[in-house]
């Protein structure tokens, strides 16, 4: 008698609902992706978005998405056209008038002070620039001077040795319990600007140097509330020479010797 034959077990379309699956995982991640994409994209690359799903099925259009990286400057920023434009500034003197103009335009005398020498630019941010009472965490109301500045320190990079941080305090109470150290907090407000220009800006980070004085360089005496609002600041000074490097370069030749 004749063995029956096995019941047909799928053969050839065994693993057929593989693809299905496959079709639906990946359809689920394109979503994901769109979702993530359109969250971060500003109204020019949505329309682009909209456009290319609202053309024929065949169309090879294709939409490229970029993310926030050292090209995509942040908003309040200057744009091609602005004083601190890269093509119009070429030098120190560039900076400085730009940075005059700016202030001036935006009403900020009496907060943000800018000198120059004959290979330097100075600029001072003044008590409430920047940084709350207390706190290294920069304003986001003050980012946009912020970025005027670095910008037009990345179109000079080329030219300056030393792009030098100093953070000055007030003198604070003689408790060891308060909250801050004055010699920490300065520092820590100078590195603050100084990784704003590195990683937001794209500053050479070769450039960039911070020094935290706390409150042993005041202007004047630290008595008064108004004197001592005259100490706290930032200062930035943009240079065309590093005494630091050079005299480093001294001691080693000395010691190579």
């Amino acid at each position: 008698m004749a063995r029956r034959k096995k019941a047909d077990d799928g053969g050839s379309n065994a693993g057929a609902w593989l693809n299905t699956y496959a079709d639906m995982v990946t359809l689920l991640l394109t979503f994901f992706i769109l979702l993530f994409s359109m969250s971060k994209m500003d109204s020019t690359k949505f329309n682009m978005l909209v456009k290319a799903f609202a053309s024929d099925i065949d169309s090879s259009e294709k939409i490229v998405i970029q993310g926030e990286g050292p090209e995509d400057k942040p908003s309040g920023v200057p744009v091609p056209g602005s004083p601190m434009d890269s093509q119009q500034i070429e030098n120190l003197d560039d900076i400085f008038e730009a940075l005059q103009e700016y202030i001036k335009a935006n009403n900020l005398q009496e907060s943000v002070l800018v000198d120059k020498g004959e290979d330097y630019v100075f600029i001072r941010f003044m008590d409430n620039m920047l940084f709350e009472p207390n706190s290294a965490r920069l304003k986001p109301s003050d980012l946009e001077i912020l970025n005027f500045v670095g910008y037009g320190i990345k179109s000079v990079e080329h030219m300056a040795e030393v792009v030098r941080i100093d953070g000055h305090t007030a003198a604070i109470p003689e408790d060891p319990n308060y909250a801050v150290s004055d010699r920490r907090l300065s520092s820590d407000r100078a590195n603050a600007v100084l990784m704003h220009f590195e990683d937001v800006i794209g500053v050479n980070p070769t450039l960039l140097l911070q020094v935290g004085f706390g409150k042993w360089v005041p202007l004047n005496e630290n008595k008064t509330e108004e004197e001592k609002q005259k100490n706290r600041r930032v200062e930035i000074l943009i240079s065309g020479r590093n005494l630091i490097t050079e005299e480093l370069e001294i001691i080693y030749e000395k010691l190579v010797d």
